[in-house]
């Protein structure tokens, strides 16, 4: 008998609590979703949604904020094709979790996750699963 390689963890799939997000200046990460408070929680994304209507190629990455607030990516940096529905499903996004690590202080992260654009007003619109009590 083989064991199990990966226990299947049943989640809870909603789309980002933040709704529909346009990006903002350059570098500044957009509050794309929250982490419920109600236990210990993670969450990976299952879709992301772009539009860029911008005039020219961008770039998108998808991260999270430490507890003393600078910038911690958590997926690579994907292109967004100017006039073109950019979308990507769970085959397509790095199986990376969002958690909250409050016990690290500062070094520790919100989970919380936020979206940084190179170019301001792309339209982004995330779907996820998320995990715990």
């Amino acid at each position: 008998m083989y064991p199990l390689m990966t226990p299947y963890r049943p989640g809870i799939r909603m789309a980002g609590n933040a709704g529909l997000v346009a990006t903002t200046a350059v570098g500044v990460g957009d509050l794309c979703h929250t982490l419920s408070i109600s236990g210990p929680r993670t969450a990976r994304l299952v879709k992301i949604m772009c539009y860029n209507n911008t005039g020219a190629n961008a770039t998108i990455i998808f991260g999270t904020l430490t507890n003393a607030g600078a910038w911690a990516p958590r997926l690579p940096t994907m292109m967004c094709l100017n006039t073109f529905d950019n979308i990507w499903t769970e085959f397509d996004i790095p199986n990376v979790e969002f958690v909250s690590d409050t016990q690290a202080g500062a070094l520790g992260t919100t989970g919380n996750i936020h979206v940084v654009g190179s170019v301001a007003l792309m339209l982004v619109s995330i779907e996820l699963e998320e995990f715990g009590g």
